[in-house]
């Protein structure tokens, strides 16, 4: 047979088997770009919350420090008073006069002018303030009536809200602790500081990017703040109310967005001083967390986009080269659809499709050397050539089939070998029963021209009488012989065709077979039909699955071609063995025809014996009875032409019978 290659097929078909291969790739480079989309914005995502976390971290972190700095500030001006503190709790309560508070009152403010301490002083229960500045309050002045000497009663350490001195008109805040002697309240140690100081601190954090410090007090006045006019100072007093900024008090240890005085989005954070209750707060442009983020987004967006290419052309090569067997696959689907066996699919790859065009390779061969083998075998026995059997290992399916081939030959040799046994037994006993019929007919031919001497004769026809009886006996017992061998043809012709009707059925459930792949290549395609229908429903997200929904179809209907093609074989092979069950019904009726002829001279033998029989006792009196021994004779004559008619016929049956034989030929050993 003819090898066919398999890279000659047409442009169409090769741009149909690409289809798929190029569905695929779609498929998978739209996933990969969709993942590598994914990625990215997930990433986009994780940029912007760590740009915004780590925005807000670094706002904290500052807010801590300026805080901290604020807290040591004020916390060296209380350490400073609480000295002056302890050296006025050394003296006793009598000691408590102006002439032994004023020195030290007075070294206390002139060692903390440094610090931006405006003046110290002390304040007695009996209205007496003595101040390091030489201060001397009008009469009728009433220090004790002041916060920083009643808060002072209840607290270690006192910090007021910030106000403006009456005799300085500076911008200060007053700090005052207790002052006890053996554990009794004897007035307050008391101390002014220049807001200034506190503002300077705020105005030393410099920043090109927009953002700045403030400071409120707990009572929501601005006491720093970036834009002068919404800041408290000496000549007016501003809240965050009065500059419709409420965030920087909501903002108080939590980060929040929100517009500014600008009207830009800014982030703003919080923290409170314990001992002085003041908030200091950063705020932070919105603008400058985006553009962090638009500058690492887009840092991102180049390398995602430099990988995607990278992966999709790494991805493109290795699928091209992975999927390049299918195209071999598809063209060996085709060459077994059209009954083509001759495939050679060569595959270096161990994966799936590399064991997929394995199987078709071999299939092909498996498939190709059982239809050859089975088609010689079918042929031979159509020439009647029985001598023939199954030679291949046959699996799965195919081992019925196999069996029943081997049936089939077996019980044919079988028969046709009794039937030749048979037809031997029956020629040679016609030829018998025909030589004796002759001989017969001759004796009786002797005995009429005989007649007038049979006076003379008598003892000579005794004996030939004798003679006639005792060999149309044995006519008898070789004719019962005959009808008996031809009755046992005839059970064999039975069974032979009962074995042809198995044949049938086998062919029948071959046919079943045949069948069953008709249905399984039905509900494929209508399996295929609803994926198209479903793939049509999913719109363009389906059209890779409706391609695949079409290339099953076609395989479907190629299977349905491929089942009838291999119908119309077993069709065939049918019509086969229906021709050889015809002969062998011929055969049949040419047994029973012999049957009956047999019997026929059964019937005429046994009527020879009883004659002979008869001429054997009528011996005696054939003297008297010479007319009637002559009517006996010519019986006896007419009788023996008929046994030899009827041999003759015999004969010419079990001549055709062998004939018939002859097409066959048999194996010698089962």
């Amino acid at each position: 047979m003819r090898k066919v290659k398999l890279f000659s097929n047409s442009k169409e078909k090769s741009h149909r088997q690409g289809s798929l291969v190029h569905s695929l790739l779609k498929i998978i480079a739209i996933i990969f770009c969709l993942s590598a989309v994914g990625v990215f914005v997930f990433n986009s995502f994780m940029t912007k919350i760590s740009v915004e976390e780590s925005t807000k971290s670094s706002m904290k972190e500052t807010v801590q420090y300026y805080n901290l700095q604020l807290s040591n500030w004020l916390q060296i001006r209380v350490q400073q008073l609480q000295l002056l503190q302890h050296s006025v709790q050394q003296l006793s309560a009598s000691e408590l006069t102006r002439e032994n508070l004023q020195p030290l009152v007075e070294s206390s403010t002139e060692y903390a002018t440094d610090y931006g301490v405006l003046s110290d002083y002390v304040v007695l229960p009996d209205k007496t303030m003595i101040s390091g500045d030489g201060w001397i309050p009008d009469a009728g002045y009433d220090p004790t009536q002041n916060d920083y000497y009643t808060q002072a009663q209840t607290t270690d350490v006192y910090v007021s809200q910030p106000y403006v001195d009456a005799s300085t008109k500076d911008f200060v805040i007053t700090i005052s602790v207790p002052l006890t002697i053996n554990g009794q309240f004897h007035g307050i140690v008391g101390r002014d500081v220049r807001m200034q100081e506190v503002q300077s601190i705020l105005t030393s954090y410099a920043s090109e990017d927009g953002s700045y410090l403030y400071l409120i007090d707990g009572s929501g006045s601005i006491l720093s703040h970036k834009n002068p006019n919404f800041q408290t100072s000496d000549s007016k007093a501003v809240t965050v109310s009065d500059a419709g900024l409420p965030v920087l008090q909501e903002a108080l240890n939590k980060n929040t967005l929100s517009k500014d005085y600008d009207g830009a989005k800014k982030y703003y954070y919080a923290q409170q001083d314990s001992l002085s209750g003041w908030i200091v707060g950063l705020v932070y442009p919105e603008s400058i967390v985006q553009q962090e983020i638009f500058q690492q987004a887009s840092g991102s967006l180049v390398i995602f986009a430099a990988a995607v290419i990278v992966g999709l052309a790494v991805m493109v090569g290795i699928m091209r080269k992975k999927f390049a067997p299918i195209a071999q696959i598809t063209q060996a689907a085709q060459l077994l659809e059209n009954g083509n066996f001759n495939i050679d699919v060569q595959t270096n790859s161990n994966d799936e499709l590399g064991v997929l065009s394995n199987s078709f390779h071999h299939t092909g061969t498996y498939l190709r050397t059982i239809i050859c083998e089975i088609s010689e075998v079918l042929q031979q026995l159509s020439q009647g050539n029985l001598n023939v059997s199954i030679t291949q290992e046959y699996r799965g399916e195919f081992v019925a089939v196999e069996q029943a081939i081997n049936n089939i030959i077996a019980q044919m040799n079988e028969v046709i070998i009794q039937i030749e046994d048979t037809s031997n037994h029956v020629a040679s006993g016609a030829a018998q029963t025909a030589d004796n019929a002759q001989s017969l007919s001759e004796s009786s031919m002797n005995q009429a021209e005989q007649v007038e001497k049979i006076s003379r004769d008598m003892s000579r026809i005794k004996n030939a009488v004798e003679e006639t009886t005792a060999r149309t006996v044995n006519t008898g017992l070789v004719t019962q012989d005959v009808s008996q061998k031809l009755e046992e043809s005839k059970a064999r012709m039975e069974q032979m065709m009962e074995e042809m009707y198995k044949i049938n059925q086998s062919s029948s459930e071959i046919g079943k077979i045949i069948k069953t792949i008709e249905d399984i290549a039905f509900q494929t395609n209508i399996l295929a039909l609803n994926a198209a229908v479903e793939a049509a429903r999913a719109g363009v997200a389906g059209k890779g699955f409706a391609v695949v929904a079409d290339e099953v179809r076609e395989l479907a209907n190629k299977s349905a071609l491929a089942a009838q093609n291999t119908t119309k074989l077993i069709e065939t092979s049918i019509q086969t063995v229906n021709r050889g069950s015809e002969v062998a019904h011929q055969t049949e009726q040419a047994l029973l025809e012999a049957v009956a002829s047999a019997n026929q001279v059964v019937e005429e033998t046994e009527q020879i014996v009883e004659l002979s029989q008869a001429q054997s006792r009528d011996l005696e009196g054939i003297t008297q009875t010479v007319s009637t021994f002559s009517s006996a004779i010519q019986t006896n004559s007419a009788t023996a032409e008929e046994n030899a008619a009827t041999s003759e016929e015999m004969a010419g049956q079990a001549q055709i019978l062998q004939s018939l034989l002859e097409k066959f030929t048999v194996k010698s050993v089962f």
